[in-house]
């Protein structure tokens, strides 16, 4: 149960004790009914706060002229305090110095001692009704400060688990960059020492196998000559495949974006690590060809490069806001090997002019 309605019960049991003094009089009765509706109707009826407010002091006045009605004034004087209201507090106020002034003033000849006893009763339901208003009100703020401490904490969890998602990405990320520099690095070592150390014995085996008149002796050395250009053919596809591998495609395209000058260039990447070479490959000569197609073309000052990874495809975006156009353009040598390269890859190339000048390339992903 409602802590403020367990207060008010408590209160309203308690009024029932007037009848000590009164006696069993049929406005005990009434007036406990008048109050207990007048102080369910707020909740019941969700009655306006100034109506309520109004109920109240006209309870507490009728509770001046008929003395009964006091038994349940400390229980208005709850939703008094809770609500603040101020004049009916007032009113209240006024009841209150009257009973205290008629007991201090107590004289056998003008005041029963049923008075006495009612005005000790009512004073003291007074005062209890302030002590449980005050810890019910002092409950509820702490219950507020827990709550919100308990959201600020869960609010700080879901941060923290951000900072940590992202720092756990940032993480990959350079370990992924980390490891296709590497594969640059030894990609370069083998081109550069094994590649040549190989290309200068295949070089020496040829002319040796030119001088060489010994048909045996040739004959060996043109087999040791064979052998070599197939380890360089396989040096070769392993270089570029471990080049083609380490190609860092956002890397690739702010490269050449940063070498653009005259457009006011926002690039939005949006893929995952792990992306076909060839998709690569295809995005950056695109990117290449639409940026030289603009600098020759467009009269444009904006353009945007957007890169995403869809959940079934590779999509690419490239737009600028030059309006002049020429209708030849669709049909450059630029545009058709654009065409041609998304063409291999299964994917889809669209242009539209209507609004500037857009390229809209998507490759599905192979599954």
């Amino acid at each position: 149960m409602d802590m403020r309605l367990q207060d008010k019960l408590i209160l309203w049991i308690l009024g029932l004790l007037f009848v000590v003094a009164y006696g069993p009089y049929v406005e005990i009765v009434v007036a406990g009914m008048v109050s207990l509706t007048i102080v369910c109707s707020v909740t019941a009826f969700s009655i306006n706060r100034h109506v309520y407010e109004a109920m109240l002091i006209l309870y507490i006045v009728i509770s001046v002229f008929i003395p009964e009605f006091t038994a349940f004034t400390p229980m208005l004087l709850y939703d008094i305090l809770y609500y603040k209201m101020f004049p009916a507090l007032g009113v209240y106020v006024c009841l209150l110095v009257k009973i205290i002034y008629g007991l201090l003033h107590f004289n056998s000849k003008d005041y029963s001692v049923s008075y006495v006893l009612s005005a000790v009763l009512f004073i003291l339901f007074s005062a209890l009704s302030y002590v449980l208003g005050k810890r019910t009100s002092d409950y509820q703020d702490m219950e507020v400060r827990l709550k919100k401490v308990r959201d600020d904490a869960i609010e700080q969890n879901i941060y923290m688990q951000g900072r940590n998602d992202e720092l756990t990405a940032r993480q990959d990320y350079e370990i992924h960059l980390a490891t296709l520099e590497e594969r640059n690095r030894i990609a370069r070592e083998i081109h550069d020492n094994v590649g040549h150390m190989i290309t200068r014995a295949i070089l020496m085996a040829g002319a040796i196998g030119t001088m060489e008149k010994d048909e045996t002796i040739k004959k060996n050395v043109e087999g040791l000559s064979g052998t070599l250009n197939d380890a360089m053919d396989s040096i070769r596809r392993s270089v570029h495949d471990l080049h083609d591998d380490s190609i860092h495609l956002e890397r690739a395209v702010r490269d050449i974006v940063s070498e653009f000058s005259g457009f006011d260039i926002r690039f939005d990447y949006g893929m995952g690590a792990d992306i076909p070479k060839e998709v690569k490959l295809c995005f950056i000569a695109i990117t290449k060809e639409a940026l030289n197609n603009a600098a020759k073309h467009s009269d444009g000052d904006r353009l945007s490069i957007i890169m995403r990874e869809q959940p079934g495809f590779y999509q690419l975006i490239i737009y600028d806001n030059g309006v002049n156009i020429p209708t030849r353009l669709d049909g450059g040598i630029g545009i058709i090997n654009m065409k041609e390269r998304v063409r291999k890859l299964g994917g889809s190339f669209n242009i539209n002019t209507g609004d500037g000048f857009r390229i809209n390339v998507s490759i599905m992903k192979q599954t």
